[in-house]
């Protein structure tokens, strides 16, 4: 890649989400322009007022954010109370599992196993209701059995489960903010990134 190379990228939440297309530079993040600038391996992302680096892995530039806020001004938007999905399932699943919506059966949850799922993660189990149906909480606080780096993005691994580490293959999906080692914020972000 050449300092010639073009860019284009988006925000997702926390991270600026960037695939080398052809050459120039058009990087917009909320509908406002800025600045990328590559310096041998590492890329220079001007947010006025802030400077975020980021390495280029493969064919793929993922570039953290060192602190953002949505649109309304809360970096952290609580659900309601009564925040949560109702799907049917093959009756397998389990509170805990992750899921993702089947591309043939209407609201029909399939178990997440690894990170290269039909179609996003949506949520995870929080009840199992009668028969084979399941409740799904989409946002929200949770704990889990991963060991997380607090403050960080999470994503999905590529055995399916909680990860601070972004996956070198598969689908990059963002899932949300660590908290704490074993807790984190859920919000996955739908739009995912497939790694070469």
């Amino acid at each position: 890649m050449s300092s010639g190379d073009i860019i284009h990228a988006y925000l997702v939440e926390e991270i600026i989400y960037a695939d080398i297309v052809e050459e120039a530079i058009d990087v917009s993040i909320l509908e406002e322009t800025i600045a990328v600038e590559l310096v041998e391996e590492t890329i220079l992302v001007d947010m006025s007022p802030e400077i975020i680096e980021a390495s280029i892995v493969e064919e793929t530039i993922i570039v953290e954010v060192e602190s953002f806020c949505n649109p309304c001004g809360d970096p952290t938007p609580q659900p309601p109370s009564d925040n949560f999905l109702i799907f049917d399932s093959d009756g397998s699943l389990t509170v805990g599992d992750l899921i993702y919506q089947s591309l043939t059966l209407d609201k029909y949850a399939i178990k997440v196993i690894d990170n290269l799922s039909e179609g996003p993660v949506l949520g995870r189990v929080l009840e199992l209701l009668t028969g084979t149906e399941v409740k799904v909480l989409p946002i929200g606080e949770i704990t889990v059995d991963a060991i997380l780096l607090k403050g960080k993005n999470v994503f999905i691994s590529a055995v399916g489960e909680f990860t601070s580490t972004v996956p070198l293959t598969g689908y990059v999906q963002f899932l949300g903010v660590a908290l704490t080692p074993n807790s984190l914020y859920l919000d996955p972000e739908l739009r995912r990134i497939k790694r070469a």
